[in-house]
């Protein structure tokens, strides 16, 4: 989930690049169906970051 946090940060600053990348570590469907989540839904991250964050994924597998 940080790299959905990172993503929204860097499309706030313009950072194109850097939103490619952290969009390659977003989870896959896959992985947020073996969680039980879905796209589309708010999670908190708590910690550091502090942070709600959208899912979503890096595409279809």
């Amino acid at each position: 989930m940080v790299y959905l946090a990172a993503y929204d940060m860097y499309a706030k600053a313009g950072d194109q690049s850097k939103m490619n990348q952290a969009r390659g570590q977003f989870p896959s469907v896959t992985e947020l169906f073996e969680l039980n989540w879905k796209e589309g839904e708010t999670k908190s991250i708590s910690c550091w970051v502090g942070e709600t964050v959208v899912l979503k994924t890096r595409g279809k597998e």
